[in-house]
């Protein structure tokens, strides 16, 4: 483990794990005065109940520096202990909202050394962005898990049959999402290390679409708000002719937005159209989430239409 600090696996009575532990400077003697008596490295291990790889790693040092002490270490020793680490560690667990300043602070004021917050940035936390989620009440998780004990026994031909719907924006230039470059000092300004921004943003398309294991189904274009009307004619132009297609055991599925549940209920009961019960909050979109991740970020609507036909599989 190193001519600087010569170290032996013990193992504890009665426990199964090993621990690490530095040789005592007499045992160090110990071991290269039986060596000078003659004593192989076997035989010094046994009498003295270390490990074979533990002997001749304290002899090789000795040997070369003419010392049994440890070379001084390189660095700036820690301050804190591994039981003040663990104390900061718990503190910081307790209040995840609370910065690394604030944290320091409260450490001193308990009496506790004087830590710095970069300290506090090194003890094995690491400071993140939080996760958006929606707010979920008891109810939702209920309905959450209902939604799982009904549909985790149900085999992949019900599965192939389901046909997912969404909306979604797509940027006609650049996109919403964080951006980062690789780049040196005073590069700045370089042509491959800036975003390129236009005015008023370069112009939105909204879409509706659909698809299933099969693949892609229509594809509608949004024009100004959507509303219950505009959704049923979306319903009849793109969502009959792609659930056709998956045969008389299709489900149609589509997320409880207001304008999905008021006049589009009654059109899906007057058509015969069986729908996935979608409870409020729930996971929507996600077997869809790659298909529009791929689409958001094109320069014209013909580019959109393009990529989204060319995952069309059942036609």
């Amino acid at each position: 483990m190193g001519s600087r600090c010569v170290k032996s696996l013990i193992l504890v009575t009665g426990s199964s794990t090993w621990h690490l532990m530095e040789l005592s400077e007499d045992l160090k003697k110990r071991i290269v005065a039986l060596h000078k008596d003659g004593l192989g490295y076997k035989k010094i291990a046994k009498t003295l109940k270390l490990s074979c790889s533990t002997v001749p790693k304290t002899i090789q040092q000795f040997n070369r520096t003419g010392s049994t002490q440890n070379r001084p270490r390189h660095g700036r020793p820690k301050q804190l202990s591994a039981h003040a680490q663990r104390h900061i560690q718990r503190l910081a667990l307790g209040n995840r909202r609370m910065c690394a300043a604030s944290t320091a602070a409260e450490v001193e004021g308990f009496g506790g050394q004087p830590v710095s917050a970069q300290t506090i940035r090194q003890i094995g936390l690491h400071g993140c962005h939080p996760r958006r989620k929606p707010l979920m009440k008891m109810m939702h998780k209920k309905a959450r898990k209902q939604f799982a004990e009904d549909k985790w026994t149900k085999d992949m031909d019900y599965w192939n049959h389901v046909l997912w719907s969404d909306e979604t924006k797509i940027n006609l230039f650049g996109s919403d999402g964080v951006k980062r470059v690789w780049r040196q000092p005073g590069e700045e300004y370089k042509g491959k290390c800036v975003l390129p921004a236009i005015k008023h943003g370069g112009g939105i398309v909204m879409v509706w679409g659909c698809m299933s294991a099969a693949g892609t189904g229509e594809l509608q274009f949004i024009e100004g708000t959507m509303n219950a009307n505009m959704y049923c004619d979306i319903l009849k132009q793109g969502m009959i002719p792609s659930l056709q297609r998956l045969g008389r055991r299709a489900v149609f599925q589509h997320d409880n937005n207001p304008k999905h549940t008021s006049k589009a209920t009654a059109l899906l009961k007057k058509l015969r159209v069986k729908v996935m019960h979608w409870h409020v909050l729930s996971i929507c979109g996600a077997s869809s989430n790659g298909r529009w991740r791929s689409t958001r970020s094109l320069t014209s609507t013909s580019s959109v239409m393009s990529l989204w036909r060319s995952g069309r599989g059942f036609q």
